[in-house]
């Protein structure tokens, strides 16, 4: 395997976990609505497991985000180095640029509704 597919597989990877990770952190912040509108003064131990668990998810989010970004930015080293690129992989390079402001944007946002949900649950 060449340079190039292994980072394109590294990203596709990445895309995918965020995928599944995405997939339950949203189950997880319904959860979360519904605790807060069902309990109007919680305990600070039901409050502190919620809390833990949003957490773990917020920061496996993040982890997978920044290594989202790290393959981005591979991918933008390698296109933008001397090697061949195939036809089939051929890609504007303001395309990953684009791509990576978008994620880290994402990312910024997600610390920012962690600041939020740990407030709630102060």
């Amino acid at each position: 395997m060449d340079e190039l597919e292994l980072a394109w597989q590294t990203y596709d990877f990445h895309t995918s976990m965020i995928h599944d990770l995405e997939e339950g952190h949203k189950l997880l912040v319904a959860r979360f609505e519904k605790f807060i509108s069902n309990n109007l003064n919680p305990s600070e131990l039901r409050k502190k497991r919620v809390k833990n668990g949003m957490n773990k998810s917020f920061n496996e989010l993040l982890l997978m985000y920044n290594k989202q970004l790290k393959a981005i930015d591979d991918l933008i080293d390698l296109y933008k180095s001397d090697i061949d690129i195939p036809a089939e992989r051929e890609v504007n390079l303001q395309l990953f640029f684009d791509l990576k402001n978008v994620t880290s944007t994402l990312v910024e946002e997600l610390k920012v509704h962690r600041r939020e949900i740990n407030e709630v649950l102060r």
